[in-house]
């Protein structure tokens, strides 16, 4: 079986090849806008919108993405040190597909996700996790997503979206459910999305289950958690 690139999985291998982090300095620290703890694993919601912005383009999107990737391995490492106090550095290792774990710590399962200037990450000590973070963009236009959709999704969440009265909100819920998904499992978008249903709190594959958890952040963000389910 041949590993997707790492842009085509949505595992954020990028997110972790980088310098090992360095701490934010006084002028961009993060703030922590959500926790969520849904007892198998736990969920951290920051808000980067305190760190500086590129002087060319003024806007979070334009920000140098070595800082972005510093900050982001910054906080990363404070979370996990909760989990594992003794650990000093990231020191990653990628499955078949490129999703990240943390080398000599199997027990310890993580992801993250950053949309615009919001960043998610969940950690858990007992089953694979996933998570999704999407800003929802007020002027886009559901249409314009068709073509994604049907590689994306399948024939009942599209029949879910053309019946929906708010579509744009339902294309980033189901969009976050179904990448989250993708992650816990570890295969990212390497396997055929458009078969792994995500209209229901379990997302059932072949003999494994996913178990989501969706959640309206503030920050005009949709956001979903997922689990692995023994």
């Amino acid at each position: 079986m041949t590993a997707c690139k790492p842009h085509q999985t949505g595992l954020g291998h990028q997110d972790y090849q980088a310098d090992q982090p360095s701490q934010p300095s006084q002028a961009d620290q993060p703030t922590l806008q959500h926790f969520k703890n849904y007892g198998a694993a736990q969920v951290y919601v920051y808000s980067l919108a305190n760190t500086p912005k590129d002087p060319q383009h003024g806007h979070h999107k334009g920000l140098q993405r070595g800082h972005y990737k510093a900050l982001q391995q910054s906080l990363l490492l404070e979370r996990l040190q909760g989990y594992v106090p003794t650990l000093e550095r990231l020191d990653i290792t990628y499955n078949h597909w490129g999703k990240p774990r943390l080398k000599d710590h199997d027990g310890i399962h993580f992801n993250l996700s950053r949309s615009k200037h919001m960043l998610a990450i969940v950690v858990s000590t007992s089953h694979q996790v996933g998570v999704d973070i999407q800003y929802m963009h007020k002027h886009a236009n559901a249409a314009s997503f068709h073509a994604c959709n049907t590689q994306v999704f399948t024939k009942a969440e599209l029949l879910f979206l053309q019946q929906s009265n708010a579509p744009l909100l339902s294309f980033y819920a189901l969009w976050t459910r179904k990448e989250a998904a993708l992650k816990a499992l570890g295969t990212g978008f390497c396997i055929d999305a458009s078969t792994v249903e995500v209209l229901g709190d379990t997302s059932t594959v072949g003999t494994q289950s996913v178990r989501l958890h969706e959640t309206i952040t503030t920050n005009n963000c949709c956001m979903t958690v997922s689990i692995l389910e023994d």
